[in-house]
């Protein structure tokens, strides 16, 4: 592994398939989402980047943001500089994304990959950009979250990199 991609590490933040089959259930729900954790742990190993999935046995928190807060910021504790995150429910994201979103990070502190629904299927941040209480307080699984986080770093300032739609 290169030098420059060790400060890199990706976060899958997905629940397990059975826990997800719960979720949302359907026929063979938990069978789908097997075969989606499987899909996106084969586009993760393909980086060549160190990555790590949380699962809800290993989050921590009492809703999604600060379960996912705290994910993200369990990553950095471990010394990387950037983290990306994704989940398990974008059948379209494709390593190429998650390579993408690396490298803007080698220049930019934040990259975005906007889905249709307001969220995001991908996001890439910089520990120094990282702020555990604004991320407590954002409109998580909601679909004013992108716009909202758009806000943010408007009024910051700060450069963002977006990729394509998902």
């Amino acid at each position: 592994m290169s030098t420059k991609t060790n400060n890199t590490a990706i976060l899958v933040f997905a629940n397990s398939a059975k826990t997800e089959g719960v979720y949302k259930p359907f026929h063979e729900s938990a069978k789908l989402f097997n075969i989606l954790n499987n899909q996106v742990k084969h586009k993760v190993q393909r980086t060549g980047l160190p990555y790590f999935i949380i699962s809800e046995e290993q989050q921590q928190g009492t809703n999604f943001g600060s379960r996912f807060t705290n994910a993200i910021q369990s990553i950095f504790n471990k010394g990387f500089d950037n983290v990306i995150t994704i989940g398990n429910d974008t059948p379209h994201l494709q390593t190429a994304h998650i390579i993408a979103a690396e490298q803007k990070l080698h220049n930019t502190p934040l990259v975005l990959g906007p889905s249709l629904d307001g969220g995001f299927y991908l996001m890439g941040i910089s520990k120094t950009l990282f702020n555990a209480e604004t991320f407590l307080n954002l409109p998580w699984q909601t679909r004013v979250l992108r716009q909202t986080i758009l806000k943010l770093i408007a009024l910051k300032t700060i450069e963002i990199e977006v990729l394509e739609t998902l």
